[in-house]
């Protein structure tokens, strides 16, 4: 039972860490990292994670495609929940 739990414990961390990573674009010999949508976009780029282009490879952002800079946090769901609503409420029909 111990066994599963770990192993399922283990299966959740890496889940959770694949689907809050961020891809970026980067190519050998240039020093930034793009979108998918970039008009400097080709073939030949390969997808990493954000955090690895700019940790392991010092690349920057385009300033043409304008990538994240931030990796999106676990949060982000707070962040539409929070938002204000209107004031002005429709007017009731009777």
């Amino acid at each position: 039972m111990k066994k599963h739990l770990i192993l399922l414990s283990v299966f959740l961390f890496l889940l959770s860490v694949k689907s809050f990573s961020q891809t970026v674009y980067v190519n050998q010999t240039g020093n930034t990292y793009h979108t998918n949508k970039c008009k400097l976009y080709t073939k030949n780029f390969e997808a990493i994670p954000l955090w690895k282009a700019k940790g392991a490879y010092g690349k920057t952002p385009c300033n043409k495609c304008k990538p994240p800079t931030k990796e999106r946090k676990a949060v982000a769901k707070k962040k539409s929940a929070a938002k204000p609503k209107s004031k002005t409420a429709a007017p009731v029909k009777k």
